[in-house]
Formats: C-alpha cells, structure tokens, sequence
C-alpha cells in the first residue's frame, strides 16, 4: 500500500477515543501545505473542513444527496462552517430530510479522508474548546464515531483499489484536458463531440466528471488513466469556485445595495426567527446573538444598524448591556430597541437612563416591530435588483 497503515490506525483510534470522551474541540491534521480540521461536538464530529476544493467538495454534495435544496446565506451567523449551518438549516425547516443532510455530510468526510490517508505521514494536534454551545440549542446533524468510521474504512478500501489500479499518481481534485482532440473526433458524432469537450475542458475535477456521469470515481478515472498515459489527455489544477457567501457578496456589490443589518440580542432564539419573518421580506438583514458577552466580537464584526435587546438574559441585564454598549465608540449612536415581556415603570426608567431609544413588548407584532425600525432607520433605496434574488439558490455544479 501506498500510505501509512500505522498512522491510519493510530488516526481511527483517535476519533474513537474523542468519542468515547465526548470532547468538544478541533482536531487539526497537517501534511506539507494542507490542513484538515474535524470538527468535534460532544464526541461526535459536527464537520470536517479541508479548504482547498471546498465549494466544488459542497457542490457535489448538495447535487448528489440534497437536490433541489434552495437556502439563504443570510440567515447564517457566520462564514465558519457555513456548509453545515446551510444543511442545519434545511434540515430546521423540513427543506431536507436528515438522511438526505447526513449522507451530503459524510460525502464530504469521505473525499476528504481519501486524501488523508493518501498521505505518508502527517502531524496531528487536538485544541479543546472549554466552553461548549448552549444546551438549548438542537444539533440535528452531528456524525457519530460509528458512522464516521465507516466513512474513514470506505476511503481506505477505495484508497486500496485505487493504488492497485496504478492511479496512485493521479488525484482527483485535478482536472482532465484534451490534448489534441484530432485523435478521437473523427470517430464520434458532433453531439458526443461537444459532451467530450465540455466533460474535458480543464476546468472540471476527476471528482466533478465521476459525479456529472454518475459514475464511481475509481471507474470514471480508470477510463481515462489509459488517456492519459497515451498522452492524448493531460491533467492539471483546477480553481474553487466562490462560496454562496462570496457570491452573495458579489452580487450586491454588482447591485450596489447592502441591507441594513438589524441584530436581536435575545438568549431565545424565538425571537431572532419571529423578527427575521417580520423583516426579511422587507429586505433588512436579522443577525441572533444569543449570548451577548460571549458574542460580542460577532456583534462588533456585523456592526448592526439597530438592536433589539432583551431586557431579562441569564447572562446580563438588559439595560447594562445597553449602558455597556453605550460606553463603546461603535455602538454609542446605534438605535437599541428593548425586548420587554412587562410593562414596568422602573425597569423603562432604568433603561431610558442606560441608554436605550425606545421598546417594544414581547412577543413583537409585525405591525409594531416594522413602525418602530422605520422610525429609527430611514429606509435604504434599492438601486436594481431585491435581495430575494441573490443567493437563495445551490451553486451549480461544476460545468
């Protein structure tokens, strides 16, 4: 075999033994100039991240396992792990079943982990998390250690077959070129002609063309190996493509409108769901901060237009978060609208004097909650297109 039986052993026994420890953390895996990040949650991997061919990793995910899955950037807090917050999402909303986002999850660990255990050797290093995600919120997706372990012994046997068949110095985030297309067109019809060019263009991946086909990736690069060896087919690097975040940013830098940012400081994330319905489709932007001290650089990241902030948290009161925000230079204009369930005097007196510009009683009633936004932010106007129509949709795949 071609790559390190130890260090594989070595490797499965550590996500067993993650597991068994219900650990939270990162799991960083390095080799030469690649990085793998598995991610962990309560002994069970939430996502795995290799960077390079990322997007194209997802696209061929979504098109293989979740297809047609229509989601909004959005409505995610952040570009971290964006991949499994958009499946977490589907799932959330009934727009996917959670075989269907486990199944895009492990396809992505499997690609992944076949370039992992073709590497001789890497450096591996664990960095724990100390404080884990709330327990109120609900992790429908997390892979255990039985079900990644199967992934992991699916990419050894395919890495197996795939050194017995010679391929070892091909790898399949490359992308296959004709040559000289004059050998083989003569002997195809026009329309076999065209397929053969666009399959073959350089632009997309062994992986990319296995999918397009619905083939096996060890089938689809079987076939070509004798091309290639022939040299009528060359092989090189292809480029990712953007993410949807990326492309949602483009888009509205092409359409020169950015919406107005609205955050909601709340420990329920009812609130945050019940103000983006409000205000989605009306093309401001909801942002949900759950736990305002441990949030704080998410908040100063996003830089919201308004707040809408909970009077009564776990974490902090209302109103000295608000004289707290009100003592920082980025916050010390922004119009903060308290979330009140009552209608105490003292507490109105205490907020008013902390700072706050106006409230509004829980739960919040689109009627309400639009008059006082477009009281304190005056409406931005669209110069073309609406935010419905950048990025709701998949990538497409690869062409």
């Amino acid at each position: 075999m071609a790559f390190n039986d130890e260090k594989i052993q070595f490797l499965s026994a550590r996500l067993s033994s993650l597991s068994q420890e219900k650990a939270t953390g990162k799991l960083v895996l390095a080799h030469g100039g690649d990085r793998w990040f598995l991610y962990f949650l309560r002994g069970q991997i939430l996502f795995i991240v290799d960077d390079r061919y990322r997007v194209r990793r997802w696209s061929r995910a979504i098109e293989q396992h979740c297809n047609p899955f229509k989601f909004n950037v959005e409505r995610i807090s952040h570009s971290k792990l964006w991949e499994y917050q958009l499946l977490h999402q589907g799932v959330a909303r009934g727009q996917l079943t959670l075989p269907q986002a486990k199944a895009a999850l492990s396809s992505i660990a499997s690609e992944i982990f076949f370039k992992i255990v073709g590497c001789e050797d890497w450096k591996i290093q664990w960095q724990p998390i100390v404080k884990e995600p709330s327990a109120k919120h609900t992790f429908y997706l997390p892979l255990s250690d039985s079900e990644i372990q199967s992934v992991l012994q699916q990419s050894i046997q395919l890495r197996q077959q795939w050194h017995e068949l010679g391929l070892s110095y091909l790898c399949p985030d490359r992308a296959p070129f004709w040559k000289n297309s004059s050998t083989w067109q003569h002997r195809l019809s026009s329309d076999n002609t065209q397929q053969l060019k666009q399959l073959f263009n350089g632009q997309n991946t062994l992986w990319d063309i296995a999918m397009k086909q619905r083939r096996s990736i060890l089938e689809i690069t079987r076939t070509l190996h004798h091309f290639i060896q022939q040299g009528e087919l060359g092989i090189k690097a292809a480029i990712d493509l953007p993410s949807p975040i990326e492309q949602l940013n483009m888009a509205k830098s092409a359409v020169g409108f950015m919406p107005q940012t609205i955050a909601c400081i709340d420990d329920s994330i009812t609130s945050s769901w019940k103000l983006r319905e409000i205000l989605e489709p009306h093309r401001y932007r909801v942002v949900g901060i759950q736990d305002p001290l441990q949030e704080m650089p998410l908040l100063i990241e996003y830089q919201p237009d308004l707040i809408f902030l909970d009077l009564v948290m776990p974490q902090i009161y209302g109103s000295d978060f608000c004289a707290f925000l009100r003592k920082t230079r980025v916050f010390k204009d922004t119009p903060i609208v308290i979330l009140t369930s009552s209608d105490g005097t003292i507490d109105r007196v205490r907020a008013n004097l902390n700072g706050a510009s106006d409230f509004l009683s829980k739960p919040p009633t689109p009627d309400k909650v639009l008059k006082i936004v477009r009281k304190h932010l005056p409406k931005k106007q669209l110069t073309t297109m609406s935010t419905t129509s950048l990025g709701m949709s998949p990538i497409p795949a690869p062409s």
